[in-house]
Formats: C-alpha cells, sequence, structure tokens
C-alpha cells in the first residue's frame, strides 16, 4: 500500500500550534513526527494528525469527538497509545491547544529515548 504524501499545510498549522515547545521534527515513511526527549508525541499522516495520549486521555477525546479514531497507519495495525485527529477536529483552535497540550505533557513525562 503507498501512503498519500503528507499535508504541508497541516504540518505547518501543528509546528505553528507549538511554539515554545522544544520539539524535533524526522521525517518517517515519508510522513512527519515530531519528538520531544526521542519520544514520538505527534506528526502528520497523509491529510490528517495523529497525537499520543494515554488510554484515558483517549476514552474522554473519543466520547467528545465521533471523528477522532485509534491512529492505524496500516489496517489492523493500531497503534495504541496514538489516534488520528481529522482537520474538522485539529481546525479547532481551543480544541487543537487542549489536544496539544495533553499530548505534549504526556510524551515529556516518558523516559528520554
Amino acid at each position: 500500500m503507498k501512503w498519500s504524501k503528507p499535508s504541508q499545510d497541516l504540518l505547518d498549522l501543528l509546528e505553528e500550534s507549538l511554539k515554545g515547545v522544544k520539539f524535533e521534527r524526522r521525517k518517517m515513511f515519508g510522513q512527519y513526527a515530531l519528538f520531544i526527549n526521542g519520544q514520538m508525541f505527534a506528526g502528520v499522516f497523509e491529510d490528517t494528525v495523529f497525537l499520543r495520549l494515554p488510554a484515558e486521555d483517549q476514552e474522554g477525546v473519543f466520547t467528545e469527538f465521533d471523528e477522532v479514531s485509534q491512529f492505524e497507519p496500516k489496517e489492523g495495525r493500531a497503534m495504541r497509545e496514538y489516534i488520528t485527529v481529522p482537520d474538522s477536529v485539529f481546525s479547532q483552535a481551543d480544541v487543537r491547544r487542549r489536544l496539544l497540550s495533553l499530548s505534549v505533557t504526556y510524551a515529556s513525562h516518558l523516559p528520554p529515548k
């Protein structure tokens, strides 16, 4: 299966929303991922954003937004700590800030790699 090129506009919005956060951008499998202390916490996959959240935060987000789902870069291969946030949700500034804050906080408290 060939993946579509990641959205540059979405990557720009993601990175602009993280002003003041020290992160590293890496390209993985032709897609973009962001890391804190060596821990992946967010990225752009094709035309969606993915975020790393603990299970308890994921449940709340799934309840609040029907459009948010488990991140599955390959069908049937879900990444358990990651969710996919479509543009319809990520484009809402207050929601974007809240979800990014949860993701940054979670990844920042993981042991460095």
